[in-house]
């Protein structure tokens, strides 16, 4: 973590807006040496012995010269070698070479064997990219104050969406600006460099930046860039973190603590909005939720209010439809981070899913076409709901649900069918193995009765307070794979890879816990329903 008092770097002078995209020509890797003052080399300067002393013994500087042909003591093109060497010999940290011409090679590795930087800066900008860098060096904390500042004045004029709230941000502290979530960027904003064909990579591209959680706000190198984090109080803790991130390569201790100045002043709006939004989807979600059941009050028939409030919610209902029904693995219901991060990774999937809407037991989606051609195909469906699960897995984002995908129907009542399909199968669907965590509605009258008992809150309730003593432990995942291998013990245990006696004493546990007999019929059929039925939280 940096804090005050700061040492300049040469790496925060190249941040600054006049430097952002001034090329560095050669020892672009040692730029985290202190600045100690800005200097001209005059011509006295440039004209002193070898091994004389610097003048006035200034030592840790950066040195400046004039390379332009034909200005009033300018140097010519091929003197930046002698520039080089003065600057070695006042054991300046970089050398910025002012309007230079095509330098040649044997000048960039001259530099390097001198260990001098070399920048090379337009003539256009040389006298307010010095101005500035003097002010950086000398007076760190007015430049300081004066981003931060300017930051908060133009926030206060400016649109609050989160994108002109980073734009104006990464605009003043040259580099990039994002709002991230787990390993997702939601919003970005890239500065403007002066010449993007001088130095493409001078400014930081958007990047996720690799964090775990982040419980107070700081700054760091990370990935080889300068960068400030700050997390985000959200209106809805269990959304998953938010935190605005500034990153640049060229982006030293001076300018991270800047940065993260700038965006503490930043994330007020930010969380404006993220409140605003958040009321927003919730008005939108139920507003789809009360359609859905004016739709289904009315058997299925679309009254004039409702097809209007369907169309505005940019619906089709006349269309075909194919739909899903996501139920989360606890009896929590999803909150609209979850959903939101579903839905954008069903539609990465490309399944062009409407926005989840909540129901009873979890939500609902679906994809509308004009024809049944037009959807995908349940099989294809399937994979790529599998696939936004695993994808949302393996980032670690909140989110453990099952899926159930209907079948394609037609008009607003075939809309509720394919979601009540939907619904039943998502009853049946298991969170132990992926393949099962998403299934198709079959229309087989097997799985009608299945859903149904899976449905009942009397059956879900029963079920659990029979499997509460074994709930969660090893003996109920025997119990669940001997009943699953039509009572095999010697399946049971290459499927569970331990010793047939392990399972044995497992079983005889089981009887003993829940005092049945696995011998008997009838119990074996009460308790594999029971570990289809149970709330997937005790399970």
């Amino acid at each position: 973590m940096d804090s005050w008092p700061l040492t300049v770097t040469v790496r925060d002078l190249l941040a600054l807006p006049d430097m952002a995209d001034v090329p560095v020509v050669a020892h672009d890797d040692d730029l985290d040496r202190a600045v100690g003052d800005v200097r001209v080399l005059d011509r006295a300067r440039l004209a002193a012995a070898p091994g004389e002393p610097p003048p006035n013994g200034a030592v840790g500087g950066l040195a400046v010269v004039d390379c332009a042909d034909g200005g009033p003591g300018a140097l010519a093109g091929t003197d930046v070698d002698v520039a080089l060497r003065a600057a070695a010999r006042e054991r300046a940290h970089a050398l910025v070479a002012v309007g230079a011409p095509r330098l040649a090679e044997a000048t960039r590795v001259l530099a390097l064997r001198l260990g001098v930087p070399l920048l090379v800066l337009p003539r256009a900008r040389a006298t307010s990219a010095i101005s500035e860098m003097m002010l950086q060096v000398r007076s760190p904390r007015v430049r300081h104050a004066e981003v931060v500042c300017a930051v908060a004045d133009r926030l206060g004029r400016a649109p609050r969406e989160p994108t002109a709230v980073l734009d104006i941000v990464a605009n003043a502290l040259q580099g990039v600006v994002q709002l991230q979530s787990g390993s997702r960027i939601v919003h970005a904003a890239r500065s403007r460099p002066h010449d993007p064909a001088a130095d493409p990579g001078a400014t930081t591209v958007p990047t996720v930046v690799p964090l775990g959680e982040v419980r107070a706000p700081f700054t760091d190198v990370i990935n080889g860039r300068g960068t400030a984090v700050l997390p985000i109080r959200t209106p809805d803790p269990t959304s998953g973190q938010l935190v605005l991130v500034a990153a640049n390569r060229r982006g030293g201790p001076a300018w991270r603590s800047m940065a993260l100045d700038a965006l503490t002043v930043a994330q007020h709006p930010v969380a404006a909005w993220l409140g605003f939004e958040r009321l927003s989807e919730e008005r939108r979600r139920h507003a789809a939720s009360a359609v859905l059941d004016e739709i289904a009050a009315a058997g299925g028939q679309l009254s004039a209010q409702a097809l209007a409030l369907a169309l505005q919610l940019g619906w089709q209902p006349r269309g075909w439809h194919l739909a899903l029904f996501v139920r989360p693995v606890s009896d929590a219901p999803l909150d609209l981070g979850e959903m939101a991060a579903l839905e954008e990774e069903l539609r990465s999937a490309g399944l062009p899913v409407e926005g989840l809407v909540p129901r009873a037991g979890g939500a609902a989606g679906w994809m509308t076409a004009g024809s049944s051609d037009g959807l995908p195909t349940v099989a294809a469906t399937v994979r790529g709901v599998r696939a936004a699960i695993a994808e949302l897995t393996g980032r670690g984002e909140p989110g453990d649900v099952v899926v159930g995908v209907g079948s394609a129907r037609s008009g607003a009542d075939g809309l509720l069918r394919s979601i009540d399909d939907a619904r039943r199968s998502a009853l049946l669907a298991s969170p132990y193995l992926d393949q099962d965590r998403v299934r198709a509605h079959s229309g087989h009258s097997v799985e009608r009765v299945l859903a149904s008992w899976s449905g009942d809150d009397l059956a879900r309730r029963e079920a659990a307070a029979l499997l509460g003593p074994v709930a969660g432990t090893p003996s109920e995942e025997t119990l669940r794979t001997y009943l699953d291998l039509m009572c095999s013990v010697s399946a049971t245990a290459t499927s569970l890879g331990v010793h047939r006696n392990t399972v044995m004493n497992r079983l005889r546990r089981v009887q003993d816990d829940l005092r049945l007999d696995l011998a008997d019929p009838a119990t074996r059929l009460a308790l594999q329903l029971a570990l289809r039925t149970a709330p997937s939280d005790r399970r």
